[in-house]
């Protein structure tokens, strides 16, 4: 859990799930940051159901 030092307990909890494949989050959408205002509009309208993640550097 070395890697998830200095996080909360909760989200220590959290990273440790995904991290041994116990919780996989669906992920509805995956966007680059640079895209983040059409991204954040959808999410505003409905047009997106689940998560989204917003990829620095893509």
């Amino acid at each position: 859990m070395g890697a998830h030092a200095g996080l909360s307990e909760d989200l220590t909890w959290l990273a440790a799930r995904v991290t041994d494949n116990t919780l996989t989050p669906h992920i509805a959408r995956r966007d680059s940051w640079q895209d983040a205002g059409t991204t954040i509009r959808a999410l505003n309208e409905g047009r997106v159901r689940g998560k989204v993640v917003l990829d620095i550097g893509r």
